[in-house]
This record gives structure tokens, sequence and C-alpha cells, in this order.
């Protein structure tokens, strides 16, 4: 099967060198098979919201809201675009540049990515009230906007913060505080970068290795193993333009890096496609994973709504074969197949694979893992969804 995988990515150009740079860069680099008159650089930084620095949250955010700051200033000069996102594991920016761009100074992207000197000469303040601003909004309605896993956890575990960590912390960081945190956060050390579509891959290779390497370690800490708690049936009213009411379901899973999420993975293709099929989503992160049920139900309903479809479940559970099992690892076959077959969705997945699996081959290993998985371990798996495993917030909207 690896054989057969390995032909096809060959074949498709999918496949990129790994390399691991003196700096402490790890560089996946592929020759654009798209034909495409734009480079896409995807930048991956070690360390999401759940990174604290010297006991505190929010610095993964100051350093977004820092790091797009001097980046919007570039984009603006040099005509290219970019996204960035903040998630519990890491921080990442995808850039779309002409290949001329970077590769007659690749300095001037890295420069505004990696920091090496102290940046003084901004207005920190500035960027904290953008993120306290963010902190507040989220925070108003967060029990619809805040992943469920911040749900599930006691307060004041780093998750039950949110992305963007606690306004006391934000407000209390400086900027040598800043400064000491980007030196090592914001390295290449600390880094991987997904190149595709560039000619001249020395030159970039030049840029980065003139980078001193920084170990994150002593003041950084990753509080990502979560305790969790499960709050049974919690209730929150929100101002809506719509009377309804949304019942949100979690239950502990697994982490990426496991072949218990492949697993969950087919469980959540399965009761999708059931009949009266139920929106489920399985969310794993880098050292735990929660599935997640989201229910539109009658108002007053709640009690029979959840009892329902915990029954279903565990009915599908002892009615599904071979045949829907298959037909499963079909869906997320064909869901891969398509989204590596998008470039821009292929470097960025081939970032995350080397954040949580510590490669690219965990591109093509996801696919052999699915065709292991049998009967047995689905059935089990499906147990996870029980009262005692469960935390339940329901959500009225009132106008």
């Amino acid at each position: 099967m690896r054989f057969l995988i390995l032909c096809f990515l060959l074949s498709q150009g999918l496949l990129a060198e790994e390399i691991h740079l003196k700096s402490g860069a790890t560089l996946i680099y592929s020759q654009d098979q798209w034909n495409s008159p734009t480079s896409i650089v995807a930048v991956f930084l070690r360390g999401g919201s759940t990174l604290r620095y010297e006991r505190r949250s929010g610095f993964p955010a100051l350093a977004q809201e820092f790091l797009t700051s001097r980046i919007n200033n570039v984009a603006k000069k040099n005509g290219f675009r970019y996204k960035t996102f903040l998630s519990w594991d890491y921080l990442a920016y995808v850039f779309y540049l002409t290949p001329e761009l970077l590769e007659k100074d690749p300095k001037k992207l890295w420069s505004v990515v990696f920091s090496e000197h102290e940046n003084n000469g901004i207005d920190l303040q500035n960027l904290k009230n953008k993120l306290s601003y963010s902190i507040n909004k989220e925070s108003k309605q967060k029990f619809i906007r805040y992943p469920i896993i911040s749900l599930m956890v006691p307060y004041r575990n780093i998750y039950s913060l949110g992305l963007y960590g606690s306004e006391e912390d934000v407000s209390s960081i400086t900027m040598s505080d800043l400064n000491a945190f980007l030196s090592c956060y914001s390295n290449p050390s600390n880094a991987v970068i997904v190149i595709s579509g560039v000619k001249d891959i020395n030159s970039v290779v030049r840029a980065l290795e003139g980078y001193k390497p920084c170990s994150m370690s002593g003041k950084f800490i990753d509080d990502n193993k979560a305790t969790f708690e499960l709050p049974q049936k919690e209730l929150h009213f929100v101002k809506s333009w719509k009377k309804s009411t949304v019942v949100r379901l979690g239950f502990k899973s697994s982490k990426c890096n496991s072949r218990l999420s492949v697993v969950y993975d087919i469980v959540a293709d399965l009761i999708k496609r059931a009949p009266k099929g139920i929106n489920v989503f399985n969310d794993c992160y880098a050292t735990n994973g929660v599935m997640e049920m989201v229910l539109n139900v009658e108002p007053g309903n709640e009690d029979d709504a959840v009892a329902d479809v915990l029954k279903r479940i565990s009915a599908l559970s002892v009615s599904i074969d071979e045949k829907d099992l298959n037909k499963a690892r079909q869906d997320l076959q064909n869901d891969y197949w398509q989204a590596v077959n998008n470039r821009e969705n292929f470097v960025y997945l081939s970032g995350k694979a080397a954040i949580y699996a510590k490669g690219q081959s965990a591109l093509f290993e996801y696919l052999e893992e699915l065709g292991k998985v049998d009967l047995l371990e689905v059935k089990d798996a499906m147990k996870v969804f029980d009262q005692g495993n469960m935390c339940r917030i329901t959500i009225k909207m009132e106008d």
C-alpha cells in the first residue's frame, strides 16, 4: 500500500524534500507541478495558544499581532498576499509571492518573520489594545465562539482562556518581555518552512543559514496537556436576531499523532452519513482531542434531543458492518486526494504534518492507517459517546 501511495504522490509531484538546516529550521521544498506563476511559502512557528512564557498567556497571540503589523508594511510595498492562522499548537503564515521576489531577495521575507534584533520602535500599547479587543469580543460569546475544548477544562486552565490568553496577562507584557519571547519563538530553529514553486532553492537556504539557533526552554512552558472537567447542563443566554436553541456536546477523544485519531475520523464520517445524520467533528491537537457535536433543538426539548442522539449512535455502533466501514474509508480517501491535489492545501498540510507527526511522510501514512482500521476498533471507539464522557453546553439565543 505504501509503495502504491508513494508512486502516485511522486507522479503528481506531491512529495517534497525535507531538509534540516544548520540554523535549526526544518525546510520542506517541492518543485512546482501546478505550473503556477506564484510561489507559496508557509512558515509554522511551533507553539500556539497553549504556550506560556514566564507563566503568562497571550504571548503567541501578541506575537501574531506584532509580526502581522511588520508583514503588512512589506506586503504593501512588494505587492504580495498572505494569510495567518493561530492554533493551540502553532502560529502559521502563508505567503503568495512571485518566484523572482523570493529568489532575488529571500532575506527580505525572513527578516520580517524572524526576529534577530530588539524591536523597540513599535507601538506596543496599540498592539495590546487590538488584542484586548479580540479577547473581549470572543469572551462575551465564548460558549459559541470558543473551541469546545475550552469549555471542558477547569477555570484558568490555558485552554479555558481561549486562543488569545487572558487580558490580565496581556496587559502585563512589556517590550522587554516581548523581545525576549520573540528572540526564540520567532526564530528559524523554532520553525517549519514549506516552499512550493521556487527554482533556485539555494538562495533561500543561504538566507536562512545566517540565523543563530535558540533553544525554547526555561521560561517557555507548553501547557497543552488538558485536565478535563465535563459540565453536563450549563445554560447560557445569547442575544441574536432569531430565537433558537443550540446544544454543543464534547467528548474526549485522541491526539492528532495517534492511530486512534484516524479511527475517530472514520467514526465521524459514519455518524454524518447515518440516517438523520449529525454534525460531528473530530478536533485533534498535539496532546489531546475532542469530538464535537452541534445540535439545533426545539426549546425545552434539550434533554430528549441529547438522549435521542446518544441512543442513535449506540444503535449505529451495533448495526455497522464491513460495507459501512469501507464506504467511510472511501469517503475519507476522496477527501484526502481532493485536499492534497490543491496546491495551497498541500503546502499547509505538509507543514502541519511536520508539526504534529515530525515529518511529511505522515501525509501518506494516513492512508495506510485508514486501510488498517478494523470494524472492532470502530465499534469500540464509538463507546466514547457516553453521558459520563460528555460536556454539554446549551445556548439559548433570544432577540
